[in-house]
């Protein structure tokens, strides 16, 4: 008696977090701005020649924000990589226009070094290209 009590408290729980958890999902007609992440539906509404220096300021302007004070675990200033490979720091974004990127994803220090090792703990701005 105290087993199926049990089992049935314990599916009603489970059904109760599952409804919850499926009626927070979001409509799939006005998909969620990832922070971490510009993508090119929204690189394409900017208008103008626009550098990615521009694009970032404008969308996630916390990403370009150094964070702490410079230690003995490396510089803080945020490196941008393309396609995978280092291209600088961030004056590299100024040089850089908006044409032939699909994508922008930003990394913080912690993801960062596991990604790419030390000597990114500021974080990873990395531009995808559409090669």
């Amino acid at each position: 008696m105290r087993y199926a009590r049990n089992l049935v408290l314990l599916f009603a729980v489970s059904w109760l977090a599952l409804s919850c958890s499926a009626g927070s999902q979001s409509d799939s007609s006005h998909p969620r701005t990832a922070r971490n992440v510009i993508s090119g539906e929204e690189l394409a509404e900017l208008s103008g020649q626009l550098s990615c220096e521009d694009a970032v300021r404008r969308l996630r302007p916390t990403w370009l924000r150094t964070r702490g004070a410079a230690s003995a675990r490396g510089n803080l200033q945020i490196q941008i990589y393309v396609d995978n490979v280092r291209a600088g720091g961030p004056e590299f974004l100024q040089s850089r226009s908006l044409d032939g990127i699909a994508e922008i994803r930003y990394f913080n220090g912690t993801d960062a070094t596991t990604r790419w090792g030390t000597g990114v703990v500021g974080g990873v701005i990395e531009l995808i290209t559409t090669r």
